[in-house]
């Protein structure tokens, strides 16, 4: 026991926060826990109809069992947006200093999938970070920074694609948004007739922090003391 305690406080001085696997709550949706409405509360996913499923209409999960599908642009009836955006808001609290310093540097990534469908079915997914200042309870808190990057989607259900970008955090941020989503960039359809996508997935979702060099040296450092500790 002795030995483990003291790994565990070597790997913590090493490692820190900065080394977490994956910033995001129940990334590859396993658990059926997805909000239809604005979302104001960190560690949620939720925003534009979707619904966590099972493997269907030919396509299987990308991790574990279930995946997200998404079904529409609005939570307006009268809305007529071409993008079906879950969100998901992270707290960049325990990095304070280093968003502050500038040198926060994140990697995101998600994997999307669609039906092969017809010609009026939609091809493109998104992949935007966005940055906020303040509490993520006021909702339409405006953004004051973002990054995102796209990709044109293949008609093949048998394959997860995957997407994905680094960004520096803008100094100053509390916390931020990350959107996986596909957009209507083929067919915008009538928002209320029904589901707006043909059949478009997302799962396998991470938001990472990019370690700094320093950190793997801190790592060769606790490794040293660790392999002395174990030779007395």
């Amino acid at each position: 026991m002795k030995f483990f305690g003291c790994l565990t406080v070597l790997l913590s001085v090493a490692v820190g926060p900065r080394c977490v696997a994956n910033l995001l709550t129940n990334p590859d949706f396993q658990v059926d826990d997805y909000a239809v409405g604005v979302v104001n509360i960190y560690d949620q996913w939720g925003w534009d109809p979707a619904t966590i499923v099972s493997a269907e209409r030919g396509l299987t999960p990308h991790s574990g069992t279930r995946m997200l599908r998404i079904d529409g642009t609005s939570l307006n009836p009268n809305g007529d947006g071409t993008g079906g955006t879950p969100y998901q808001f992270v707290s960049l609290l325990p990095y304070a200093a280093l968003v502050d310093a500038g040198e926060l540097q994140l990697r995101a990534s998600y994997y999307a999938n669609r039906v092969a469908g017809d010609s009026e079915t939609d091809t493109e997914f998104v992949l935007t970070l966005r940055a906020y200042i303040g509490d993520v309870s006021q909702q339409n808190t405006p953004e004051f920074g973002k990054s995102g990057t796209s990709l044109m989607s293949d008609s093949d259900p048998s394959t997860w694609e995957k997407i994905s970008l680094t960004w520096q955090v803008p100094a100053g941020t509390d916390y931020l948004g990350i959107l996986p989503y596909p957009v209507e960039n083929v067919h915008n359809d009538i928002f209320g007739s029904g589901q707006e996508f043909d059949g478009h997935y997302i799962d396998s979702v991470t938001l990472e922090v990019i370690p700094e060099p320093g950190v793997f040296a801190l790592w060769i450092v606790g490794l040293a003391v660790l392999r002395r500790f174990l030779q007395r």
